[in-house]
């Protein structure tokens, strides 16, 4: 499947020439499904300068290297088994390429991005879909949130992606910047005039975002992910006491009921790794206020 016509579109590419337009594409991209079945569209005919903008597939080219075949074929196992949110993503970073802005037709087309581009580590689709998803998927959410399956799953991706932006290193003002606004969305739909469908989705999502990170933090072997991961616990638990009193009460009693990650806590917090050290205080004060209140005996 040559997709050359489809990215030299001028309704999809800049309408100027392309510094691609005159050069074949010199890579055969081979998609392979997670059930280890190969896309009937294969290969796909693209340009390996366009396939740098991703880090992973710039290390695919780079292993192919020593080849002297041209074009040069690369196969690319992915996370799912259809093709069509990885070919979008392909269409992205020739835009990308071009220098052209980035945009979206819907939602779910920003989600489907936004998923191969952490998949892909393609840093400018990323950028863009978070961007989405900020300014316009929250909003719009807002306003369809109403205990539905499909909205509260969109959430969800939604928050697990800000979590991975939080992670990423390479931009800390995106990151900044994204959970700034994440913020202060999230804090607007605790107020007054937000409905009480509103306000119960989020205090599900937010609980059970913080069960997640807690798991992730006792399962992690890795440093630097155990370091994120409590921060970004940290960070949730900041959020949480702003936002709703009970439902910061109810964030610690899972945090203390969690007898590994107490334990986890008071052996780790000693020597102030992973930022344990912060965790404890606040569980500390949680102890403290319920001896005083003679809540425990």
């Amino acid at each position: 499947e040559n997709l050359q016509g489809l990215f030299f579109n001028p309704s999809i590419a800049l309408n100027m020439a392309s510094p691609l337009e005159n050069v074949d594409p010199d890579v055969n991209l081979n998609i392979i499904f997670r059930d280890g079945t190969n896309y009937e569209g294969n290969p796909l005919h693209v340009h390996s300068n366009v396939m740098r903008k991703s880090t992973f597939l710039q290390e695919k080219l780079y292993a192919c290297s020593s080849s002297n075949a041209k074009p040069v074929d690369i196969n690319v196992r992915v996370h799912d088994n259809t093709a069509d949110p990885y070919i979008k993503c392909i269409g992205v970073m020739y835009s990308s390429y071009y220098g052209e802005p980035i945009s979206f037709s819907d939602a779910e087309n920003a989600i489907d991005i936004l998923q191969v581009a952490w998949e892909w580590q393609f840093d400018d689709g990323i950028r863009a879909s978070m961007q989405f998803g900020v300014e316009v998927l929250l909003p719009y959410l807002s306003l369809t949130l109403g205990g539905g399956a499909h909205e509260i799953e969109s959430l969800l991706v939604l928050h697990d992606n800000l979590e991975k932006a939080l992670e990423k290193e390479a931009d800390p003002q995106l990151q900044d910047n994204i959970m700034e606004v994440m913020k202060e969305y999230v804090i607007s739909n605790f107020d007054a005039e937000a409905s009480v469908d509103l306000r119960d989705a989020w205090v599900n999502l937010l609980l059970e975002k913080c069960r997640s990170t807690i798991e992730e933090i006792k399962c992690v072997d890795m440093p630097e992910w155990r370091n994120s991961s409590c921060y970004f616990l940290l960070w949730m638990l900041n959020l949480i006491e702003i936002c709703d009193g009970e439902m910061f009460r109810a964030a610690l009693g899972i945090l203390s009921e969690d007898r590994e990650f107490v334990e986890m806590l008071a052996m780790e917090g000693e020597v102030d790794t992973y930022g344990f050290s912060r965790l404890l205080s606040i569980l500390d004060a949680k102890f403290v206020k319920d001896f005083a209140d003679k809540c425990i005996i």
